[in-house]
């Protein structure tokens, strides 16, 4: 199958990066893959996937680049989303993808 067409505009939308367009379109092209190979046969409609697909890219982009989860000034403290080994559960964009997979 081919990448329902799903651009750089249409996950940008979703998360704030500052990755090229051509590092996000790896992006798309990664979630296209796991869609096309893991969904497609599932009876879903090109709209669920496209949309399942937008949100497995950005949540491959916070593979990438964790998001911020607490940040402090002074006392200089990060905190991140996720943590290893928790696959879609890691981002909230994984779990959006995974609840619209169902």
């Amino acid at each position: 199958m081919a990448i329902r067409v799903t651009d750089y505009t249409d996950v940008t939308v979703l998360i704030s990066t500052d990755l090229t367009q051509a590092q996000v379109e790896a992006f798309i092209l990664s979630a296209s893959l796991i869609v096309d190979n893991q969904l497609s046969s599932r009876g879903l409609g090109t709209t669920t996937l496209k949309e399942i697909e937008k949100y497995l890219a950005a949540h491959l982009i916070t593979l990438r680049d964790p998001r911020a989860l607490n940040e402090s000034a002074d006392g200089i403290s990060f905190g991140y989303e996720g943590q290893t080994g928790m696959g879609l559960d890691s981002s909230r964009y994984g779990q959006t993808a995974k609840q619209k997979s169902t």
